[in-house]
């Protein structure tokens, strides 16, 4: 819940600063009142507004410690088999992530954890502009109509000390699906600004058709153009609020 109104607040401020010319507006975020006049002159970015709608939107759950993703440091990258010859691999650039665990600084601290991921589906780069305008089309991920891909659900101590169990929901071009997933806590340490960070790799795969994202062609011998399998790699580095 705290994440969608952190995407729909960020939606409607980002179209409020494309869409001033020459007016003067008094925008209320967060209690505060802030003053623009003409586009050029605006000089606060839509960053700082949208933190200030965070801070003022989003508060810790009680006995949760927050975590959030390094963006920089985290990236999510896909594959899929092409004409059974190769594979075409692609990233998301755009990613939010936060977690909420039970205790702070202590081990297995994240087991019973919230995770919580929103996707920027217009993110979405194979290193080919053709291709990912394909993508983002009604074909695909259909990003206009859905412009997020959601993961949400309880991380769970695993079989191993360093592994987790993901349970929980994926929702994509709409649909919302049940998934589970391992995740290998990598560890933490401090960064160099003195900070938490901690480390986590969940690798799983999704089948195109279960998210009616069915678009293919049929080559010669019957062989699709592209699999229906998609798998996956999430690299996450989360630092400690």
């Amino acid at each position: 819940m705290y994440l969608e109104r952190r995407l729909m607040l960020k939606s409607i401020v980002r179209s409020i600063l494309k869409n001033i010319k020459n007016t003067f507006i008094k925008i209320i975020i967060a209690g505060c009142v802030v003053h623009t006049s003409a586009i050029g002159d605006i000089n606060m970015d839509s960053n700082i507004i949208i933190k200030q709608m965070q801070d003022h939107y989003i508060a810790t759950p009680p006995n949760r410690h927050k975590w959030t993703n390094d963006l920089s440091h985290s990236n999510i990258i896909f594959s899929v088999e092409y004409m059974k010859l190769s594979k075409i691999t692609g990233t998301f650039e755009d990613i939010y992530v936060e977690l909420w665990s039970n205790q702070r600084n202590q081990p297995n601290s994240f087991d019973n954890s919230e995770f919580h991921c929103i996707i920027n589906a217009e993110s979405i780069n194979t290193l080919n502009i053709t291709r990912d305008t394909h993508l983002k089309s009604e074909e695909f991920l259909n990003c206009k109509k859905y412009p997020t891909i959601d993961i949400k659900g309880i991380l769970k101590k695993g079989i191993k000390k360093n592994i987790l169990d993901l349970t929980g929901e994926l929702t994509l071009n709409g649909i919302t699906k049940v998934i589970k997933y391992q995740v290998v806590y990598t560890g933490s340490n401090k960064n160099m600004n003195g900070d938490t960070i901690a480390g986590f790799i969940i690798k799983g795969r999704i089948s195109r058709k279960d998210f009616n994202i069915t678009w293919n062609k049929i080559l010669d011998n019957n062989i699709p153009l592209i699999s229906d399998s998609i798998q996956f790699e999430a690299n996450i580095h989360l630092l400690e609020n």
